[in-house]
């Protein structure tokens, strides 16, 4: 005996299974989008605030050799834009110096230094 099924059975389930496959593409792709957006959205906010909160605080970080308490020393040179850190490795271990900027003045540069500085009792050249 031969079953017959009629065209439009046929028609309804394939209309079915076409509204199906078309809803799970556009749940599947808004929960993509969403995703990428969300994810985007926070890396972006993320760079932001780094950005935000670390590349103004360091403006120049250098290796430097200076005239220090009259001796010459190297050591490691972090410019922000409060403050002067000069990071100097003796034997003894690290010496850390801060200098506020409104308590250090610029004297006239001489042709070999990178700057010089006066806090009132310490020159430091830097070179």
């Amino acid at each position: 005996m031969k079953k017959y099924s009629h065209p439009l059975a046929l028609k309804k389930s394939a209309l079915h299974f076409s509204l199906f496959f078309i809803a799970y593409l556009g749940m599947s792709l808004v929960l993509n989008l969403s995703v990428t957006f969300w994810s985007l959205l926070f890396q972006s906010a993320f760079f932001t605030l780094c950005m935000h909160f670390t590349l103004p605080m360091i403006l120049l970080k250098a290796q430097v050799s200076c005239t220090y308490d009259g001796h010459t020393v190297h050591g490691k040179l972090v410019l922000t834009p409060q403050h002067l850190v000069f990071r100097v490795d003796t034997m003894r271990g690290e010496t850390i110096r801060t200098y506020k900027w409104e308590k250090l003045e610029l004297l006239p540069l001489k042709e070999d230094c990178l700057c010089l500085l006066w806090d009132g009792v310490n020159r430091l050249i830097f070179i």
